[in-house]
């Protein structure tokens, strides 16, 4: 099953919960409302895309709320055509390769995504390979943010 890390919008939604309210609101990145294509339909819907997520705790970001996501799934064209949503990695394509070996329209969708969410990025070099900026984008996210290691599917 393929897996990819991504940049993604956070969401705010609601679920039920034994509570007075009866609700409880919480934050989840895009990708988890949006349902993989290539997982069989089951009582008329789709599985969602399993993820593991560096989120904020909460929002603080005055460019939007956003998260870093490691992602696995059937079929990644539905994220790969949301405008919402930056491929940094799919499996198979090395996480060794720096970044200015990427090719030019993919290496700006990056960029752009990244810098218009955080503004200045000049630590982040494209003589970086490509998991030294999944981790640093992690840290741009949430400081205390080490590796990626210790990432699982939900």
């Amino acid at each position: 099953m393929p897996t990819a890390w991504i940049i993604s919008p956070v969401i705010e939604t609601v679920a039920p919960l034994g509570s007075p309210s009866g609700t409880r609101r919480f934050r989840v990145p895009k990708v988890r409302l949006i349902e993989d294509p290539g997982r069989p339909l089951i009582d008329g819907a789709r599985s969602h895309y399993d993820y593991s997520s560096v989120i904020t705790e909460q929002q603080t970001d005055t460019n939007g709320d956003w998260c870093l996501s490691l992602i696995r799934g059937i079929d990644l064209s539905v994220l790969e055509s949301d405008p919402d949503i930056t491929i940094i990695h799919i499996k198979g394509e090395g996480l060794n390769t720096k970044l200015q070996d990427l090719p030019a329209a993919k290496r700006a969708k990056i960029r752009a995504a990244v810098q218009s969410k955080r503004g200045n990025i000049a630590d982040l070099r494209d003589d970086m390979q490509i998991w030294e900026w999944i981790v640093e984008v992690g840290k741009l996210i949430k400081p205390e943010f080490k590796d990626t290691r210790g990432m699982w599917f939900k």
